[in-house]
């Protein structure tokens, strides 16, 4: 059984132009944390069928990794809002989970953590839904509470349970226990994550077509939302949380932790865009707790500071926001993304709203405007519990309500783990063969003719 799980590593891939995974061991020097000796066997082995096949030398290096395609990703494409893309990409959160079953052989083996912070594990899952479904973007496999650790924020996976923070923050001493994220942090606490971002890039640089690369990022009031429940579980019900708002004394120091993480964020977001992120999405994976009005403060103020320092560090990476429970906040939303002057004052602005199921596409469209790029809809458990004829007429109606405009398919949340492989893999099917049919021909023609675009 082991000897399988370490061929599926290295097997041949589906997707033309493909090039399967390898390990980075015998390059890197065993740097990477090993907590068992079944582990170290595993990736002794893979290091040993590196060393016969491969040099990866260059995608340890600090340079980008150079675009080898003829066309840019169709991910990208329509994060620069080019209007001439023959279809919406499509992608999914939680794409790499446990509805598949290559992925079950790995969760049922190693914990959490030990998935996400042992690279050759983490590209492996990160690659088995593009394989699979030729998705067209692969996001690494992590966890928005991975950047947590160094800066003094342990947490664990409990199986069933969630994330569990063993030492929440609860007062202002906490509070100044938590140490803002430097850039050594990154290089060194958090090496696993470039090495991750890097070999992915290196493995997906020849793919034929070329799927986007995507890093990803907690936002600041839910990462301070996790810390401060202590237990997944609990923070939905945010009772430590609004402890905290509503009191003058919680109130400061929730915005003492707020300003710490979104320091913290903007320094791993510049990380991960170095390692080779072509885009990165933000989680607000608890904006649902807030009002329109506390979210304002609470969230969006510290997504926007996270905004303006991460293009201070120079990085154009595209940036994808979703927040869960934005059904009721998009017109607070809308002040960050997009506008015509959103460039006004060195702020440019988010590049993509990711929406949540509850929120209608189309009023989203109608507020922010065709040249918007929104990202979603669909609703998971259609996915999970619906028929053929279900899953393709929720992607056509989705794509019929984002009007045209600049869109990419997905979830509007995480992919669910009782959802068929075969309704996934049907999802995908039926996007790519959009333009074999006349309404979305049609459709599409009218966006072209909209964007003075010969089509």
């Amino acid at each position: 059984m082991f000897q399988f799980a370490v061929l599926k590593l290295t097997r041949t891939p589906r997707c033309a132009g493909h090039t399967a995974p390898r390990s980075l061991q015998a390059a890197s020097g065993a740097k990477f944390r090993l907590r068992s000796e079944r582990l170290r066997y595993h990736v002794a082995s893979l290091a040993l069928r590196a060393a016969l096949d491969t040099d990866y030398e260059g995608c340890l290096s600090e340079s980008s990794v150079v675009e080898t395609c003829n066309e840019a990703p169709l991910l990208l494409r329509v994060l620069r809002c080019d209007p001439s893309v023959p279809r919406p990409p499509v992608w999914f959160m939680r794409q790499a989970g446990r509805y598949m079953s290559a992925f079950r052989m790995y969760s049922g083996r190693y914990a959490f953590r030990e998935r996400a912070e042992t690279p050759e594990i983490a590209v492996e899952l990160s690659l088995q839904p593009w394989r699979a479904f030729g998705v067209d973007a692969v996001i690494m496999f992590a966890d928005i509470l991975t950047p947590l650790p160094p800066m003094g924020l342990d947490y664990q996976i409990v199986s069933g349970q969630g994330p569990s923070i063993k030492t929440p923050v609860r007062c202002m001493e906490d509070v100044e226990l938590v140490r803002p994220l430097t850039p050594e942090d990154t290089e060194t606490a958090l090496s696993f994550v470039g090495t991750t971002l890097s070999t992915l890039a290196h493995t997906l640089a020849d793919a034929r077509p070329r799927p986007a690369l995507l890093g990803f990022l907690g936002a600041p009031f839910t990462l301070a939302a996790y810390g401060i429940e202590g237990e997944g579980g609990r923070a939905s019900s945010g009772k430590q949380v609004k402890r905290m708002m509503y009191t003058a004394e919680g109130r400061e120091l929730m915005h003492r932790l707020l300003q710490k993480i979104t320091q913290s964020m903007i320094v791993f977001a510049a990380y991960q865009a170095r390692k080779g992120a072509e885009a990165i999405q933000i989680f607000d994976s608890w904006a649902h707790l807030l009002s329109p009005e506390d979210y304002q403060e609470f969230s969006l103020f510290y997504v926007e500071e996270l905004v303006r320092g991460i293009r201070a560090h120079g990085v154009e990476t595209p940036l994808i926001f979703f927040a869960n429970g934005s059904c009721g906040k998009l017109g607070v939303i809308s002040a960050m993304y997009p506008a015509d002057t959103r460039e006004a004052n060195g702020y440019r602005g988010l590049d993509a709203l990711a929406l949540d199921w509850r929120t209608s596409i189309a009023e989203a469209r109608q507020l922010f405007g065709k040249r918007a790029v929104l990202q979603g809809n669909i609703d998971p458990t259609v996915l999970a519990c619906g028929d053929t004829a279900s899953v393709k007429a929720a992607i056509d109606r989705c794509v019929c309500a984002a009007s045209g405009g600049a869109h990419i398919l997905n979830v509007g949340r995480g992919i669910q783990p009782d959802t068929p492989e075969e309704m996934v893999a049907l999802f995908c099917e039926h996007v790519r063969a959009l333009p074999e049919t006349d309404w979305y021909q049609q459709l599409r023609h009218r966006h072209l003719v909209e964007n003075g675009v010969p089509g």
